[in-house]
């Protein structure tokens, strides 16, 4: 079947050509548009390439020549900064006092980040590192048999606290480290991520307000 060729970008008949019915081809460029595309690529590959050397050649340029480069300026640099922190010219904040203080984290989040590194580790050892329930070894989490809302209460009673949010620091970290020495091995057992879930949903039913 003979048909008219015609172009993709201008729509100008160019020629014709034989294309067996019902055979799809794409459609080509008009020979103009094609040498316009063609010039086109040239150019933004000469830019790209002229862009890299110019970089390139700043590059060397700040490499070579930067004075921060040198060890001994470094050096200079680095004791007179030591030398304006032990004199207390240069402070830094801490705390409530920097400019990107949000407040202190959830205090039952900083009492799992400790409980993780004793705790925790202790049970996994003890269980030798399986689920109690289905002895799946992989994806494991440790169970509160006792919640830990009942050992941060605890620890408030103890610490005669009525709100963790506005504790300082040194107070808060006080608190959390009573809240680990609570816990014991008994505790908590080793857990997969299944059971887990499994052993939370029953218990949020369990104690659903009725």
């Amino acid at each position: 079947m003979i048909i008219d060729s015609v172009c993709s970008r201008c729509d100008v008949k160019y020629g014709r050509e034989d294309r067996p019915k019902g055979v799809y081809k794409r459609r080509k460029l008009c020979p103009e548009c094609k040498w316009i595309s063609n010039k086109k690529k040239g150019d933004r590959f000469r830019i790209l390439a002229r862009d890299l050397e110019l970089r390139d050649r700043s590059r060397r340029r700040m490499t070579e020549n930067n004075p921060m480069r040198r060890d001994d300026v470094a050096q200079k640099m680095s004791e007179t900064s030591r030398k304006r922190i032990l004199s207390g010219e240069i402070t830094f904040k801490k705390g409530s006092e920097h400019h990107s203080w949000r407040g202190n984290r959830r205090f039952d989040k900083a009492c799992r980040l400790q409980l993780k590194k004793v705790w925790v580790k202790s049970i996994y050892e003890r269980d030798e590192f399986r689920c109690v329930y289905c002895k799946r070894e992989g994806n494991l989490q440790v169970h509160h048999l006792e919640p830990l809302r009942n050992f941060i209460k605890k620890a408030m009673d103890f610490f005669k606290v009525d709100n963790v949010k506005n504790l300082c620091k040194n107070k808060m970290w006080e608190m959390i480290s009573y809240v680990v020495s609570l816990h014991k091995l008994e505790d908590g057992v080793t857990v997969c991520h299944f059971c887990h879930k499994k052993i939370d949903s029953q218990y949020r039913r369990t104690n659903a307000p009725s």
